[in-house]
């Protein structure tokens, strides 16, 4: 019962309205003790619209605001009112292609969408640099299983109009759908389509509304932008996304022998051999994947100066909301 929910933290659920606002009152028996939390209540609000929620942070009608627009970044860092946290952690962008139908069930036309991106200027025109460069894999370079042989795909041209000729879809107009609901999606989209179509390849952007966005349209068009927090361990990230019968495989891809590598992953305790596994599944993603994974991208946050005691998470914005010693400066 998502109304009358249970567990341990630092806040109890008040009320929750989906898409509006979220309250949590002080839990007055949380298990740390020591007088924790220090904030009597937290409200959640719903701002689906990155400009309206900087100006609400800005106003100072909200204490704390999730992705920061890149194009607001350094704005909010001449704010002396305003303090701008940016987080590395596993959050990457993706591009997903639907390889259950034509055109994307043709791996030379994916491959040429990876082709077509240089993702150094990507991150930095479209994240003002908040992130590092992906290798379309989910796993991030400081995870124990990163395969690091895999080198991050050049920008290329001659490669991109090969896969396309060689598809027989050079003259093909592609869609990619995006929104202001996926972070950066709408800045990362456009960037990403003037570089492709230099590169060779038509690739036109469609915006679709931010209300509706994760039903309607992803995994629902041939390809539609999405984003990942991430998980802990390589495992699960690529399980729950690439594998054939994971819920949200967003690529729609089905390669029995992948699936294969992640079981014998989980089915030994060998740390050699895991990580052979485990390598061969991100090669694999890398090669025949359905999805262009360009960068990892920073959590991208602001807050006010007043708002103490949020420490940074890997996992997560905003500390991951893990606000048991946050407190006021009033």
């Amino acid at each position: 019962d998502f109304m009358k929910p249970v567990g341990t933290g630092p806040f109890a659920c008040k009320s929750f309205e989906p898409g509006v606002n979220a309250v949590f009152t002080r839990n007055a028996n949380f298990w740390k003790g020591d007088g924790k939390p220090y904030l009597d209540e937290v409200e959640t609000i719903d701002i689906p619209d990155p400009t309206a929620r900087f100006n609400a942070l800005l106003a100072g009608d909200i204490h704390a605001m999730t992705k920061l627009d890149a194009g607001l970044l350094a704005r909010a860092r001449t704010i002396p009112t305003i303090e701008v946290m940016s987080t590395p952690g596993p959050a990457h962008a993706t591009y997903p292609m639907r390889s259950d139908a034509a055109p994307f069930d043709n791996n030379d036309v994916r491959l040429a969408m990876k082709y077509a991106v240089d993702r150094k200027k990507l991150l930095e025109l479209a994240y003002a640099g908040q992130g590092s460069v992906a290798f379309d894999t989910p796993v991030p370079p400081f995870d124990q299983f990163f395969n690091s042989e895999l080198p991050a795909r050049p920008y290329d041209p001659d490669k991109v109009k090969f896969h396309l000729k060689k598809a027989g879809q050079e003259n093909t107009t592609f869609e990619l759908y995006t929104s202001t609901a996926v972070a950066g999606g709408v800045d990362a989209a456009n960037v990403y389509a003037e570089m492709a179509n230099k590169a060779g390849a038509k690739v036109k952007v469609v915006q679709a509304p931010a209300d509706g966005y994760w039903s309607a349209t992803w995994m629902k068009k041939p390809w539609a932008m999405s984003f990942w927090w991430g998980r802990p361990t390589a495992d699960s990230v690529m399980s729950i996304v690439h594998s054939s019968e994971a819920k949200w495989n967003e690529g729609a891809w089905k390669n029995p022998k992948f699936d294969q590598l992640l079981k014998d992953g989980r089915g030994t305790t060998d740390f050699a051999k895991r990580k052979q596994y485990y390598w061969e599944a991100q090669r694999l993603l890398y090669d025949e994947g359905p999805t262009l994974i360009p960068v990892f991208t920073n959590w991208v946050d602001g807050k006010s100066a007043k708002l103490k005691g949020i420490t940074p998470h890997p996992m997560g914005s905003l500390g991951l909301f893990w606000w048991d010693a946050a407190w006021l400066d009033t």
